[in-house]
């Protein structure tokens, strides 16, 4: 299984007037999500919400109107945040969006990760046991990432470690099996 980040913090702002010229990185953005057999979206929450740049970026890959990418491809959803609920009302405004969008998302196992310190390790991976992701969490997001796979193909492959990035930002990983 390989994965990929997508950029989006290069999209413009969102305006249907645009659709019929859509910038070069809009298009990127389409068919990387078109090529993509399946996606994990983990995002900050901010005031209750996702973040207007993944809202942006969900609006151009679903327009113009007939022509969204996002029909049929599974989704996982998970989130980090300094709150203390973690991002539990985010995925939710998520989840609704994509429903809306015919993407199917996993309902469980859920993972609302609270970032603090001693989360990341030196290098910025995530740590796990200690002051990191306790085996409470750990357990679920293995779980998450192998329930993932199986529903995106026919194999049931092992979860591997993935390294996530010391950033306030968000990951869209495209999945090619």
């Amino acid at each position: 299984m390989e994965n990929n980040n997508i950029e989006i913090g290069d999209l413009p702002l969102y305006n249907q007037d645009d659709d019929a010229n859509q910038a070069k990185s809009v298009k990127r953005l389409k068919g990387q999500i078109k090529a993509a057999r399946g996606l994990l979206f983990v995002t900050p929450e901010y005031n209750r919400s996702i973040p207007g740049v993944l809202k942006n970026a969900i609006d151009h890959a679903s327009r113009p109107y007939g022509e969204s990418v996002w029909a049929g491809k599974p989704a996982g959803v998970l989130g980090a945040s300094i709150g203390a609920i973690g991002t539990a009302v985010a995925q939710q405004h998520l989840r609704n969006s994509l429903a809306y969008l015919d993407v199917p998302t996993l309902g469980q196992p859920e993972a609302f990760i609270h970032v603090r310190e001693g989360l990341f390790d030196a290098s910025g991976d995530i740590r796990c046991g200690q002051q990191g992701i306790p085996a409470r969490v750990d357990g679920p997001l293995r779980r998450l990432g192998e329930k993932a796979c199986r529903s995106m193909t026919e194999h049931s492959l092992y979860p591997r470690k993935r390294k996530f990035q010391k950033r306030r930002t968000l990951w869209l990983l495209i999945l090619h099996f």
